[in-house]
C-alpha cells in the first residue's frame, strides 16, 4: 500500500520541522513548508492526501490556503492547527469542510498522530457518503437507458444524464475503431478529433491512449497533471475534465465530461469520478443492447419478407394447379367431340370414294351415311351438300386441313355428277329432322376423313 502523502504548512519553522519528524517516523510521506505561497505551488505540482496547515500566518491566511487546496485537489483531507482555539475559528473551519482541528502547542506526538488519523477517517467517511448519494440516482438513470432502444435517442439520453449528474455542460461520446477516433454525440465544448489541427491530433492521441490504457484519466487546468493536457483544457477554456474508457467485445468507447473555467465550477471530486465510471459502463451496455436490438429487428424484418414471398409463391402455385385442372376438364369433352367428328368424316368420304368407283350401285345405301336432307339435285345433291357444308363449316374455323377436305369433297362430287356444285344451290335441312342430327366434320388434307 502506498504511504499517505502529507503537506505541512506553518510559518514557525520549529513547528513545521517537528510535524515533519513525527509523521515521517510514523510512515507518512511528508513535505513541510513555511511559506504559504510556495505551499500553493507545491499543491499544483504534486498530489497530497492530507494538508496540515496553521490558521494565522503573516502573508496568506490559512483559510485561503485551504480554499486554494480544495480547488486544486478537491478530495484532499485538511487538518487545522491553531494556537487560538476560539468558537469563531471552529465554526469557520467546519463551514470550509475541514476534517480536524488541533490546538498548539501539543504536548505529545501521539496527539498529532491521533488528529491526523481522525482527519483521514472523517475525510474517507465524507467521500463514502458523497459516493453513495451520487450513486443512488443512477438506478433510475440505468432503467431509462436500458428501456431505450433507438440509437439516436439513447445517445441524447446518455449526454443529458452525464450533464445532470456530474453538474457539467460539456460532454462527448467517442468511439475508437482500429485506432481511429470519432465522436458520435457531443454537447458543449469538447475535444475535437476530426479537424486538421495540432490540438485535434493531440486530442485523438489522448483518447486513443486512454482507451489503450483502460484507466480513467482526470486532468485539471491547474495543479498537478500533464502539461500538454492542461494546455489543451486551457485552450478550450475548461477547468477540469474526466475521460472514462469502456471496452465491451468489439465496442471501444471513451466518454468525456468537463466543467467550464469559471469561479462557480469546482474541479471533479473522487465521488464524481466513481459516479461517472459507473454511468459510462451502463451507457455502453445500453448502446450494445440497442445495437443488438437493431440487428434482431432487421433479422425479423427479413424473416417477414421471406414469409410474404413464400405466401406469394404458394398462391401462384395454387393458381397454376387450378388452371391446369380447368384446362384438363375442358380438354376431355373437346377431345371426345373431335374424335366423333373424325369418325363421322372418315365414314362420309369413304362412301364418296366407293360411289366414284361404282356409280351404278344403290344410292340409298350410300345415302344412309349422310344426314337426311331434302331439296333439289338428286344423288348429285348429296355430294354437293356434303362438300359445301363441310367447306363452309371449316372455312369459318380457318383450318388448312379443313379447306383441303372441302376441296376433296368437291372433286368427288364433280366426278360423280359431271358438274361443279353451286354453293348457292345448297339444300336446306329438313326442319322436322333438324333436331335429330347435329354434325361436325374433321377432314384431313388427303380428302379422306381422319
Amino acid at each position: 500500500m502506498e504511504s499517505i502523502s502529507v503537506l505541512v504548512v506553518d510559518d514557525e519553522p520549529g513547528i513545521a520541522l517537528l510535524c515533519n519528524r513525527v509523521l515521517s517516523r510514523a510512515g507518512y510521506d511528508v513535505l513541510s513548508e513555511t511559506n504559504p505561497r510556495t505551499a500553493i505551488e507545491l499543491l499544483q505540482q504534486k498530489r497530497f492526501d492530507l494538508l496540515v496547515v496553521d490558521i494565522r500566518m503573516p502573508e496568506v491566511d490559512g483559510f485561503d490556503v485551504i480554499s486554494r487546496a480544495q480547488m486544486i485537489q478537491p478530495d484532499i483531507a485538511v487538518l487545522v492547527m491553531t494556537g487560538f482555539g476560539t468558537v469563531e475559528t471552529a465554526i469557520r473551519a467546519l463551514r470550509q469542510g475541514v476534517d480536524g482541528l488541533l490546538l498548539k502547542p501539543f504536548q505529545k506526538s501521539d496527539e498529532l498522530l491521533q488528529a491526523v488519523r481522525q482527519a483521514m477517517t472523517d475525510n474517507q467517511r465524507k467521500r463514502d457518503t458523497a459516493r453513495v448519494s451520487a450513486l443512488r440516482p443512477l438506478f433510475n438513470v440505468t432503467e431509462r437507458l436500458f428501456a431505450e432502444t433507438d440509437r439516436d435517442r439513447l445517445l441524447d439520453l446518455i449526454v443529458s444524464a452525464v450533464c445532470e449528474h456530474l453538474n457539467c455542460s460539456n460532454v462527448a461520446y467517442y468511439e475508437v475503431k482500429n485506432g481511429n477516433v470519432s465522436v458520435v454525440a457531443q454537447r458543449g465544448k469538447v475535444l475535437q478529433v476530426d479537424a486538421a489541427t495540432d490540438d485535434s491530433n493531440f486530442a485523438a492521441q489522448l483518447i486513443s491512449h486512454v482507451d489503450a490504457d483502460g484507466n480513467p484519466f482526470v486532468v485539471n487546468a491547474t495543479g498537478p497533471g500533464e502539461e500538454d493536457a492542461q494546455a489543451l483544457l486551457s485552450s478550450l477554456r475548461l477547468n477540469t475534465a474526466i475521460l472514462i474508457p469502456v471496452a465491451r467485445s468489439n465496442l471501444h468507447s471513451v466518454l468525456f465530461a468537463a466543467r467550464d473555467a469559471t469561479g462557480t465550477d469546482r474541479p471533479f471530486r473522487g465521488a464524481d469520478l466513481e459516479m461517472f465510471f459507473v454511468l459510462a459502463r451502463q451507457a455502453v451496455v445500453a448502446m450494445e443492447n440497442a445495437s443488438l436490438y437493431e440487428d434482431l429487428r432487421d433479422y425479423v424484418r427479413k424473416v417477414e419478407d421471406s414469409q410474404q414471398a413464400l405466401l406469394r409463391a404458394e398462391k401462384m402455385a395454387a393458381a397454376g394447379r387450378l388452371t391446369a385442372s380447368i384446362a384438363h376438364e375442358v380438354n376431355n369433352p373437346l377431345q371426345s367431340v373431335q374424335n366423333c367428328l373424325h369418325l363421322a368424316a372418315k365414314g362420309i368420304f369413304r362412301s364418296c370414294a366407293d360411289r366414284a368407283r361404282a356409280p351404278d350401285e344403290d344410292h340409298a345405301a350410300h345415302a344412309r351415311l349422310l344426314p337426311p336432307w331434302r331439296g333439289e339435285g338428286g344423288a348429285c345433291g348429296y355430294f354437293g351438300i356434303t362438300a359445301a357444308c363441310v367447306k363452309s363449316h371449316f372455312a369459318a374455323v380457318g383450318s388448312t386441313s379443313h379447306r383441303s377436305a372441302g376441296r376433296s369433297a368437291r372433286v368427288a362430287s364433280t366426278d360423280l355428277c359431271g358438274q361443279q356444285p353451286d354453293p348457292a344451290n345448297i339444300f336446306q335441312p329438313d326442319p322436322e329432322l333438324a333436331g335429330r342430327h347435329a354434325w361436325r366434320w374433321h377432314i384431313d388434307d388427303s380428302g379422306a376423313g381422319v
